[in-house]
């Protein structure tokens, strides 16, 4: 019987290790930042460059050090975050928070849009007040991890 594991990718380069061909892929020209210590990183992606660097298409349960924000522009996405399963189709923003239970299932072929991983260091570089991610309902476990957004 083999027992299930919940991989713990602690930042970018456990992330590049677990899921891309290669140790570091390139996300963004414009925005990548992060430390040598692997705290206070922001690193944006387009979906297609990830999918192009995927090592395989579906991977196993992980709990992830950090805040995930992915936007689907075309195609469609199967997640399972926390123990419920999502597809995310075109249009759509969803989030992940920190240390949830997240699996990837599948993402088609055609899928498009960005990606973007941060920790809670980074975030509150950006602002003056402590404010708690965690506050915002689309980062709490129970709540609305999606939104539809309008063509426009």
């Amino acid at each position: 019987m083999r027992k299930n594991t919940v991989k713990d990718i602690k930042g970018p380069a456990d992330f590049n290790k677990e899921y891309l061909k290669h140790n570091h892929v390139s996300m963004c020209e414009t925005l990548e930042m992060h430390s040598e210590s692997e705290n206070n990183f922001c690193i944006v992606g387009t979906l297609e460059q990830i999918k192009g660097a995927q090592k395989r298409i579906q991977f196993e349960a992980a709990r992830k050090k950090f805040f995930t924000i992915v936007l689907v522009t075309a195609g469609s996405i199967k997640e399972k975050i926390g123990f419920t399963g999502y597809e995310f189709g075109p249009n759509t923003l969803y989030f992940v928070p920190e240390n949830q239970l997240h699996t990837i299932e599948h993402w088609s072929r055609d899928v498009k849009g960005f990606h973007c991983i941060f920790d809670v260091d980074y975030f509150l570089l950006c602002l003056k007040n402590q404010v708690k991610l965690n506050d915002y309902p689309f980062f709490q476990p129970d709540g609305n991890i999606s939104l539809k957004l309008f063509e426009a």
